[in-house]
């Protein structure tokens, strides 16, 4: 799992829509957090029934942009728990969300 900054907070994490590209995909909520040195982008997959699964996670250095890791992330996966308690209070086109799939990792 790629490490947030360690003084990241719920309200630190930025979470932008997008409707789906076919009547039958689910729709996909971008979240991403920005730090002095690197930038980290989640894509969150949401069922119709206010169930998140974030599907994969992107990450690049602020000097190299060009060099960017992706990850898939499975259900199995803890994800950062400020990431969780931002999606939970996420209030804007798809909300709410009930629940995310991912386990929480501890903040420490």
């Amino acid at each position: 799992m790629v490490d947030v900054p360690k003084q990241l907070a719920p309200a630190d994490i930025d979470i932008e829509a997008r409707e789906p590209r076919h009547r039958l995909d689910d729709p996909v909520l971008l979240a991403w957090v920005v730090s002095e040195a690197e930038v980290i982008e989640w894509a969150v997959d949401l069922s119709d029934d206010g169930i998140a699964h974030v599907v994969c996670r992107d990450s690049y250095d602020k000097s190299t942009p060009e060099s960017v890791t992706s990850e898939a992330i499975p259900a199995t996966e803890p994800i950062p728990q400020q990431l969780a308690l931002a999606l939970t209070a996420y209030s804007g086109q798809f909300s709410p969300i009930e629940a995310v799939v991912n386990p929480v990792a501890s903040s420490e």
